[in-house]
This record gives C-alpha cells, structure tokens and sequence, in this order.
C-alpha cells in the first residue's frame, strides 16, 4: 500500500529512474564497447534532452562542416540505449556548442547554437514532436565559439551569454520575451575566449559568468579564467582572472566537495590537464588541483557515473582517441583516471561528450562526438549489469552497516511544468525510516528540503509543486534529487520545465 505526502514543490525527470540506494565499489570496466551512430559533417559538440517530450532523452549534435554550411544532427532516443537515425537541420558555417532551453516560451525546448564561421548566433524553435523549425539569427561578436542560456535578470525570461573569441569578449543577450531579445551588451575578456559556464558562484541567487581563455599568460604559465559576478538586473561587474593550465577550452561546474558551494573543472588542452577549483561560496576559488588527462583533451562532462553520490568527471581526448574517468572521492578530489576507447575509429577523433542515461537503467552513459569519422559514439555504462549479477550471487560488498538493495527511490511524472505536481516514490524497510530529501541545483545550491520524518515500512509517495523555500517558484533547469532513507543516501537528477 502507498501512502501519499505533500511537499511544495515540482520537479520532472528525463526517465523514470529507480535507483539503488547503496552501491559499493567500481564494477569493473564500468564502461562497454563504444556504438556509433553516423551524423553530419565534423561533428563538434553533443547534447542531450527529450525533445519530443516521450521521456526518453535525446541528442543534439553540431557539425561545423568542412568549409562549407554547417548542420545540426537531431538523434531521438529509443529509451534501450538505440537511436534513431539522424535527422538534419541546414545551419550557419562553423556551428559550434548548442545550448537547448525554452527560448519561446511554448514549453518545448530550443536549440541556440553559436555559429564561429558566421559571426552569429541561431534560435532553432522546437515543436512537441521534437521537430526544429524556424531559424533565427541574431548577430554576435566576431567569431562566438559557445552559447549559456540562463535567466540573467531574474525576470522569469531565459536570456544568453555568448563569448567571441575573435572579439575577445562575452556577449550578453536579455530576452524580452517569446524568443525576441535586446540589442547584445559586450564584457571584455582575456584573449581567445573560448569556454563558457554561467551559475551563481556567490550563492546570491542571481547568476554569474564564467569564461575560459585559451591564451597563455607566460607569467603564470596557464591560460586565465575570467569571473563576471552578476549584479541580478542582467548586467555584470569587472571580470577578475584565475590561472588554470593552458587552452582553458572547457568549463565544468559541479559540487565537487559537497559542501553546498560551486566548484569548477576546466580542461586545458595544451596542459593535458583538467584544473579543478573549490569554491569558497562567495565568487572565489582558493584552492586548484590538476588532473592529468590523455593527449589534446578537448571536451568534458560532469555526472554521478558510478552512483556513488558523488559527481565525477569525463574527459574526451582527441589524439588518444579515448574518454578518461575521473571518479569523484567526495571531498573535492578525484580517484586515478581510467581510460576507455571513445570508439570513432581515427587516432585523431573524439571532441565534445554528454553524459545521459539513454537505456533507462539508471546508469548514466556516455555519448561522443567523433569530428573525423562523423559519428556519434554511444559508451553503455555496465553498472546495472554488475549491479545484477552481484544481487543474483548473493552479496553485494561491504556495506558499513547500511541496508543495500531494499530501498529504493524513483521520480515520475514527464514532461512536467513548474505548478504541476510530480510524484517520488520511495520504499522504506520493514520497520521504519527517518526520510529526508533536499533538491540542490546543478551549481550545489539548496533549492527546498523536505522536512525530515520518521516514515513506516512500506511504499510512498511524496509530491513536489514548484515552490523554493522562500516560497516562490522555480527556474527551469536541472535538478538534483538528495536525501537519506535511514542510513542509506538516495540520489537522483531531474529537469523541470515551464
């Protein structure tokens, strides 16, 4: 029997995952042999997001093309880590980095892409079905190498940043509402800005910028990353410069350490490094610690890949054909690197990486884009398997005392809108529980906690309504689910939509 409890708030999840409440140690081989999938010419960057609302993710593929008109690969997901095939979409030359959000305000998500050839940008508007239709280019600053979308004002409208590495600065794009924007205010930066994140650094509530450069700065020996804090009436401060390795060409942020406070991970391609850098809440960053990665690294991703509660970090490298495996210890550092095949079939290949769980198994797998072969590697994540066959063998590790495998923790209800009630449902073991659930953003800020309660044994169902805790409603975006069953840590990530 379920018992039913309200919360004030709404969330909605990609699939429904049901998720083990307790997983010890690394299967090994967490990743299998790589799947390609053709796309268009040189593929540059993928991202993932249901785009026709069926609750299975899919995948956005950039292609610069080879001197010629570029083309976004739309791959929509059959929910048994399968795609289909591709389905193309005539864009500017030299698109790079899209960006998927709700630009129109009709509640299906868009495409934004930075075009580096074209000097612009493009609005692809996305229909129920998934479809793409209606391009609109907007122009930027010379040479936009990568698009955020965010609410930048605070005004409910999702506006973007851009940064143009030509121009050397960071465009900034408030929306007016419905897919329509003012004029662009430019920020200068360092030379050659090339990565773009925007979060809110300083736990203020209003969102900030972060860029990443890839001109080196001999007297530190790095590349400088550059911290806009915003000011919440969509305007920024004077950028101040953080030395990472050099090529800071990607910029990563996550709650490495687990303290509630952003961090950030950036992958410097000539360092052959990935700098990660704890935040101290307050916009600063005062400690650094560098990685060693595989050669030419040029694209990266952050993901709970192991289950473990604790984010970890993917990184493609293009001359060593292979994506490395950062596995997180929780306290801000990370384990040694295990390398995998990316699978594109060239030495020089693999660029840009999502992480997404494409079979609904609640493992997240990796998707990656292969600029020389044209395709599209998909990397099953083998951890439900091993999950599996440690249940069937009677054991599964050491459990420090917890309660493995008998609790378990889902979220449904998809696609969802902010004011439409979600339901997570959770079992409890025979003889009750203390159940406790928080919901953090993608940056580590707590958004709204659920009061702890001491729940009987059985099957529950708790709803979620859209209210932060001061009361008023949530931003879309990505979400992470957070929270204790007895003993036991119970995690999920979400997206919510208006």
């Amino acid at each position: 029997m379920r018992r039913h409890s309200h919360w004030p708030i709404t969330i909605c999840s990609a699939t429904l995952l049901t998720l083990p409440a307790y997983v010890t140690g690394q299967p090994a081989g967490l990743f299998g042999q790589a799947v390609t999938y053709p796309v268009g010419s040189n593929p540059t960057y993928v991202r993932a997001a249901d785009l026709n609302g069926d609750g299975r993710p899919d995948l956005v593929v950039s292609n610069s093309g080879n001197g010629g008109t570029g083309s976004l690969s739309i791959l929509f997901g059959n929910g048994d880590c399968t795609l289909q095939p591709r389905v193309d979409y005539r864009a500017e030359n030299g698109v790079f980095a899209p960006a998927i959000g709700d630009l129109t305000e009709d509640g299906n998500p868009d495409v934004l892409t930075a075009n580096y050839l074209a000097n612009s940008v493009s609005i692809f508007r996305g229909l129920r079905n998934g479809r793409l239709v209606g391009r609109v280019d907007l122009w930027a600053g010379r040479q936009p190498a990568e698009v955020a979308i965010a609410d930048l004002n605070g005004d409910g409208h999702a506006d973007f940043a851009v940064n143009n590495f030509a121009a050397n600065t960071v465009s900034v794009f408030l929306a007016k509402g419905h897919g329509r924007f003012m004029d662009p205010v430019d920020y200068p930066t360092r030379d050659g800005p090339f990565a773009l994140a925007v979060l809110d650094l300083n736990l203020d509530g209003v969102m900030d910028i972060v860029v990443g450069n890839l001109y080196v700065d001999w007297s530190v020996n790095g590349s400088p990353l550059s911290v806009m804090l915003g000011r919440g009436d969509g305007t920024f401060g004077s950028r101040r410069d953080i030395p990472v390795g050099k090529y800071a060409g990607v910029v990563l942020s996550g709650d490495f350490s687990a303290d509630g406070k952003p961090d950030l991970a950036v992958v410097n391609a000539e360092s052959r490094s990935v700098s990660i850098l704890l935040g101290d809440g307050a916009g600063g960053f005062p400690f650094r610690t560098d990685y060693a990665t595989g050669d030419l690294p040029l694209g990266g991703a952050v993901g709970d890949l192991n289950k473990d509660g604790v984010l970890d970090l993917a990184v493609t490298n293009l001359q060593s054909n292979t994506v490395s495996v950062f596995l997180g210890n929780g306290d801000g550092t990370f384990g040694q690197r295990t390398d995998y095949p990316a699978g594109g079939g060239y030495f020089i290949d693999p660029g840009g990486i999502a992480i997404v769980d494409l079979n609904g198994d609640g493992w997240p797998d990796l998707a990656i884009a292969n600029s020389v072969s044209n395709t599209v590697s998909v990397l099953l994540n083998r951890g439900a398997q091993a999950q599996t066959a440690a249940s069937r063998a009677g054991h599964s590790g050491s459990t420090s005392g917890r309660t493995p495998w008998r609790v378990s923790f889902a979220v449904r209800q998809n696609p969802a809108r902010i004011g439409e009630g979600v339901e997570l449902i959770y079992t409890v073991p025979d003889g009750g529980a203390d159940v406790e659930v928080s919901i953090y953003s993608v940056t580590g800020q707590e958004v709204a906690r659920f009061p702890r309660r001491h729940e009987p044994g059985g099957s529950h169902v708790a709803s979620w309504g859209g209210i932060d805790s001061r009361g008023e409603k949530v931003s879309s975006g990505i979400y992470l689910v957070r929270g204790s069953i007895g003993d036991t840590a119970v995690r999920s990530r979400v997206v919510l939509i208006r």
